[in-house]
């Protein structure tokens, strides 16, 4: 662990000393300030008690050009976001060690119920404008958000008038193999009159097989889900009407599915000797993988109520994950060769918000409620079993936040109630070839919480301040996994420990610092839960939830500048570190393995506009060495370039990810090291794209 702090500080010293010798050398551009939404009321991030930041739409385009891996995406914006497993699963893939809440402009995308790690990938980010996040926990928006929120805000009118626009893009390996080919097509119109507008994004993909650094094919997961070979199609369709001064009714459909190929396997590799697993052509078995995600919405806001602003949402998701079949839950009575499982879950909610300004007093008002049914199984698609039992999750939540200016500080509290009941009906557990399943008793657990948060900023003057406080976050056990797991007699779900929430206390401390050309970040953070919960992997490979206390804590920094001549450089920087209390004596013990937390990261970049329209993009993506009692993680660092062409009628972009071709095994298969799933990372990748406007 020293020796990963001192490399951290001695490249944060390099970077200092670079960025000077920059700052003598060129006459700076101004920032744009940044503002989010996913606070519940819009505000500057300058003037939030917490961590946030905002990924615009140039630099999702930056990072589309080299992978449409969202999570990638986050990878390489998001300080402590873990890296991405380059799959359509997600395991592995926390947000400061904990579990992130994906939203679609404030629909919750995650399923925390049975969250079978699939919630990364429910929209396309051609449809997306930008991304904004929230880091630490939060129980603002509601249950998940342990580790922080993600939140996908789609694309609208920017301007009166009809915009249009139709992009291709084609991937491929630099070996150019066909195998590895993918194509991608998106139309996008935009509609902006008087008082009402409308919003149409549409996108198919054909994605490609891909290699290694050395050329070789890297694994197909067949079992959790691969984005390798799959297709997709994105429906996006958003109108909005305005009326009678500050009113707005606006309503949207997304649509989303990934349907993934069942005709590719993969040849075990041998952890031993440093050989990866391969992909290979299989006969089909079961069904395609498929994630199908359909999200409903309807807002209304009044901007002159009862002297605030009034927010009411009404949401629908329904979303189903397939996985794929195997021999793992044949029952000898029932004599099927194999089946398949599919997660199900459907929620409806609604949200409203109340926001009320005293300018006089500088302080301000945030109240509502918030409702939600969430409504999880999954079930075996072969024989009609279910795996995980019909389950409900119901909750109302009041909350109340006050915020008060005192001259230069500026505090913050607030009161977020959590009255939630679980219903499991009675149910008999599977039984498979090794196991017998035995009857379990339902029931209606409830809990009652009241989540506390306090915050403050204080501006030592108009470029910096500090900031800092105290927040609760709220979600479950992966309950699901849990209910599937019992195969004790006599267990009763109303009495059963492990179902206890999750309940997460952080605390923050920062600086900010942001002028016109320059924009600095640095946190320290302490994340503790008494019952926290921990996946540890079986002699078999299986994930189990560990129901413990976990403390983890660690720090970000961020730094962007802009120069005369457009010249642009910057980076993020993050250290996670944590442990459980795997003895249960009430002390953690152990330290958090790599499925549980991120390695050390810096990602850094430097960009140059030329007036002529031509703009190019070098990034450096990190990971250090990271060493547990049982991990050995050997840390890498890979070269992006992206290169682009700007005309008044659109865009010509061609990105090389991996511009070195580096060969490296992925950091989840580096601590989760099977032969069937020793994955080595993508190798040099080529993606060419043409956007036209119109």
């Amino acid at each position: 662990m020293k020796t990963i702090k001192l490399k951290l500080i001695q490249i944060g010293l390099a970077s200092i000393s670079t960025v000077g010798f920059l700052h003598a050398q060129m006459e700076p551009h101004e920032l744009e300030d940044l503002v989010t939404t996913a606070t519940r009321n819009e505000k500057p991030i300058t003037s939030l008690s917490v961590p946030a930041s905002v990924i615009s739409s140039g630099e999702i385009e930056a990072q589309l050009s080299l992978s449409d891996d969202p999570i990638t995406l986050l990878e390489s914006m998001v300080p402590s976001f873990a890296p991405s497993r380059q799959k359509l699963t997600g395991w592995g893939e926390s947000f400061r060690g904990r579990s992130p809440l994906y939203m679609v402009d404030g629909i919750p995308q995650s399923n925390p119920l049975r969250p079978g790690s699939r919630d990364g990938h429910t929209i396309d980010l051609a449809a997306v404008e930008r991304v904004e996040v929230i880091y630490g926990s939060s129980a603002i928006q509601g249950m998940g958000a342990t580790g922080g929120i993600i939140n996908y805000i789609t694309k609208k009118p920017s301007e009166i008038g009809t915009i249009q626009s139709t992009s291709l893009q084609f991937t491929t390996s630099d070996s150019l193999d066909s195998e590895t080919h993918g194509y991608k097509a998106n139309y996008f119109v935009s509609t902006r009159l008087e008082n009402a507008d409308y919003t149409a994004s549409i996108t198919y993909q054909d994605r490609g097989m891909t290699r290694d650094g050395n050329g070789d094919s890297i694994g197909f997961d067949g079992s959790q889900g691969d984005t390798q070979g799959a297709s997709s199609y994105n429906v996006l369709l958003k109108g909005g009407f305005d009326f009678k001064g500050e009113q707005r009714l606006q309503a949207q459909v997304n649509l989303f599915q990934l349907d993934g190929l069942n005709d590719w396997g993969k040849v075990n590799g041998d952890v031993a000797n440093g050989v990866t697993t391969k992909a290979v052509r299989v006969d089909p078995l079961g069904d395609p993988l498929v994630n199908d995600v359909k999200s409903f919405n309807v807002v209304y806001t009044n901007g002159d109520f009862l002297g605030g602003s009034l927010t009411a949402q009404l949401f629908r998701q329904q979303f189903a994950a397939r996985y794929g079949a195997g021999t793992y839950f044949n029952d000898p009575l029932l004599g099927n060769e194999y089946d398949q499982t599919q997660n199900e879950s459907e929620k409806n909610g609604a949200r409203i918000t109340f926001v009320k300004d005293f300018v006089e007093s500088d302080a301000s008002i945030v109240t509502g409620i918030d409702l939600i049914d969430d409504t999880t199984q999954q079930v075996l698609l072969t024989t009609g079993r279910k795996w995980v039992p019909e389950t409900s999750y119901e909750a109302l939540s009041p909350y109340f936040q006050v915020e008060k200016g005192f001259g230069d500080l500026t505090l913050n509290a607030g009161l977020r109630g959590e009255f939630a009941t679980l219903t499991v009906d009675d149910y008999t557990t599977i039984s498979r070839a090794d196991v017998i399943g035995v009857d379990v008793g339902g029931g209606t657990p409830s809990s009652d919480e009241i989540l506390f948060n306090i915050g403050g900023t204080y501006d030592i003057n108009e470029s910096f301040n500090l900031y800092g406080g105290f927040t609760q976050g709220y979600g479950m056990a992966d309950v699901g996994r849990i209910l599937r797991g019992i195969y004790t007699p006599g267990i009763d779900i109303d009495s059963f420990f492990d179902l206890e929430p999750v309940v997460t206390d952080n605390f923050e401390l920062g600086m900010r610092y942001r002028d016109e050309v320059q924009a600095f970040t640095f946190t320290v953070y302490q994340s503790e839960s008494d019952l926290g919960s921990r996946l540890e992997a079986d002699s078999e490979g299986v994930w189990r939830v560990k129901r413990e206390r976990t403390e983890i804590h660690g720090f970000e920094a961020t730094y962007d500048r802009n120069f005369e001549d457009n010249w642009k450089v910057g980076g993020i920087a993050s250290y996670t570190y944590g442990e459980s209390d795997t003895d249960q004596d009430g002390k953690v013990d152990t330290e958090l393995s790599g499925i549980n937390i991120a390695p050390p990261k810096l990602v850094s970049y430097v960009s140059k506009d030329w007036e002529s329209g031509y703009n190019a993009r070098l990034q450096a993506r990190t990971l250090f060495d990271r060493d547990t009692v049982n991990e050995d993680f050997q840390g890498y660092t890979l070269l992006d370039l992206s290169l682009s062409l700007k005309t008044e009628n659109g865009s010509l972009r061609l990105g090389i990810e991996n511009l070195l071709d580096k060969q490296y095994i992925t950091y989840y298969s580096q601590n989760n090291p099977y032969d069937d799933r020793y994955y080595a990372g993508r190798g040099r990748t080529l993606t060419l794209g043409y956007t036209h406007n119109f």
